[in-house]
């Protein structure tokens, strides 16, 4: 079973902004934590959210080049 919160934080601006991410022990497979940074833009229509974000994980270590894409 998977406990705790996920945080997030960030700012947004018209159709894009920065965020960040922690994920604590506990939410991942191994009781891993995690954490990352990036970037977002919202499309025209605001259906679509994309993400860019690099961070790192307590049992991986660092990743880089995360995409995520949100549709509504």
């Amino acid at each position: 079973m998977m406990r705790g919160q996920i945080t997030m934080s960030g700012t947004f601006d018209g159709h894009g902004g920065t965020f960040t991410m922690t994920m604590p022990s506990g939410m991942m497979p191994g009781g891993c934590s995690s954490s990352a940074s990036g970037t977002f833009e919202m499309s025209d229509d605001m259906t679509e959210l994309r993400c860019h974000y690099s961070g790192s994980n307590t049992c991986s270590g660092p990743f880089q080049h995360g995409e995520m894409m949100l549709h509504r």
